[in-house]
C-alpha cells in the first residue's frame, strides 16, 4: 500500500515538513505488515540499545546487531524475536542530523518503542530529554504508557556506587516530566546476561533482568497484537486530521501574507493612482466636450463629406 508517489511526497514535504512525511511512511509500513508487531529501540550512541537487543535474541556467539565504540547502526535493522514480533535497531540519536532523521523515520514504523539510557552517565542529558519529549508529543496521550518503555542499561557498572539510587530516581523524574506520566521503567544489564551464559549461572541471568524484561516485552506485544488493526486505523485517521489542520493553517498564513502585501502595494501607489485617476477623469470630461461640439457641427452642416468626416472622428 502506497499513500503517495515520490513526487507527491516531495510536495507534501514542501507544504508541511519532513516529519509529516516520515510519519506517513511509518503508518504505511505498519499497515502493510499485517499483524506483525515491531519493537524499536532508541537512544544515544553507546546507550546500550544494540547490546540490549542482542541479549533479547540470545545472540551469544554472534552479534545480530553490531556493537561498537562508534555508531554502527545506519538504518533500521530488523530481526525476528518471534515469528510475529520484530525488533528493530535504530541509529543513535544526537550524533548527526542524518542519523536523527533515520532514527525518527524508523521509529514511526514501530508499535512499541524502547528508549534506552546508559545509567553510567547519570541522569538524562538535554539531547535525550528533548528526544523523549519529542516522541511523546507524537504519540496520543492515552497511548504513551502502552507504547513507550524506558530502560536504564549498564546497571552493573553503576549499581554498587552510593549515588546509584539517586541517579535512578532523578532519571525517573526526568522521564515523567518529559512524557507527562509514568511509563514502564526498567533497569537491566546485557553484560551480566552474557556473563551468566558463559558461567551457566541462572541466578546471574535473573540478576541481569533480561529474562524478565523479555517476558514483559512479549506480553506488551501480545496486547498490542489484539488491537493492532484498530490502533493503526486510528493512527492513520489522526495523522490525516493533523495534516489537514497543518495545511489549513499554512493556507491561512499565506492568505494573510497576500492580504498584507496587497495593502502595502495599494498604500505605496495610492498617491500615483489618485493622480492618474484625476487625469483620466479630466480627459474623459474634455473628450465629452469635444463629442458634444462635433455633434453640434454634425447637425448644423448637411454636407455629406463633412458629415462622414465628423462621424469618423466621433467613432475613433
Amino acid at each position: 500500500m502506497a499513500f503517495f508517489k515520490e513526487r507527491e511526497l516531495g510536495k507534501l514535504t514542501d507544504l508541511t515538513s519532513r516529519e509529516f512525511v516520515q510519519r506517513w511512511q511509518g503508518v504505511e509500513k505498519k499497515l502493510s505488515s499485517k499483524d506483525t508487531i515491531t519493537i524499536a529501540n532508541t537512544g544515544l550512541v553507546n546507550s546500550g540499545k544494540s547490546s540490549l537487543f542482542n541479549a533479547l535474541l540470545d545472540a551469544f556467539d554472534e552479534e545480530r546487531f553490531p556493537v561498537g565504540a562508534i555508531r554502527t547502526t545506519k538504518q533500521g535493522d530488523k530481526e525476528h524475536l518471534l515469528d510475529w514480533v520484530d525488533i528493530m535497531d535504530t541509529p543513535g540519536i544526537d550524533a548527526t542530523d542524518e542519523d536523527d532523521d533515520v532514527a525518527y523515520r524508523t521509529l514511526m514504523e514501530a508499535d512499541l518503542i524502547v528508549a534506552t539510557h546508559n545509567i553510567k552517565m547519570g541522569m538524562l542529558n538535554k539531547g535525550e530529554y528533548d528526544w523523549l519529549l519529542h516522541l511523546a508529543e507524537r504519540i496520543e496521550k492515552e497511548e504513551i504508557a502502552r507504547r513507550l518503555i524506558f530502560v536504564c542499561t549498564w546497571i552493573d557498572e553503576r549499581e554498587r556506587q552510593e549515588d546509584y539510587q539517586s541517579a535512578i530516581d532523578e532519571t525517573k523524574r526526568q522521564v515523567f516530566e518529559a512524557v507527562g506520566m509514568e511509563i514502564p521503567f526498567w533497569e537491566v544489564s546485557a553484560k551480566r546476561y552474557f556473563a551468566a551464559h558463559q558461567k551457566g549461572s541462572e541466578a546471574l541471568a535473573q540478576a541481569s533482568k533480561i529474562p524478565q524484561f523479555k517476558a514483559f516485552l512479549l506480553e506488551r506485544a501480545s496486547e498490542a497484537r489484539k488491537i493492532v488493526v484498530e490502533q493503526r486505523k486510528k493512527e492513520l485517521h489522526t495523522l490525516c486530521s493533523e495534516t489537514m489542520q497543518t495545511l489549513e493553517l499554512d493556507r491561512a498564513k499565506l492568505q494573510m501574507e497576500i492580504d498584507k502585501k496587497r495593502k502595502n502595494i495599494q498604500k505605496q501607489y495610492a498617491p500615483a493612482y489618485q493622480s492618474w485617476k484625476k487625469i483620466l477623469e479630466n480627459f474623459r470630461y474634455k473628450r465629452g466636450l469635444v463629442e458634444e461640439k462635433l455633434n453640434e457641427l454634425k447637425s448644423e452642416n448637411s454636407d455629406s463629406s463633412l458629415y462622414g468626416f465628423i462621424n469618423r472622428i466621433i467613432e475613433m
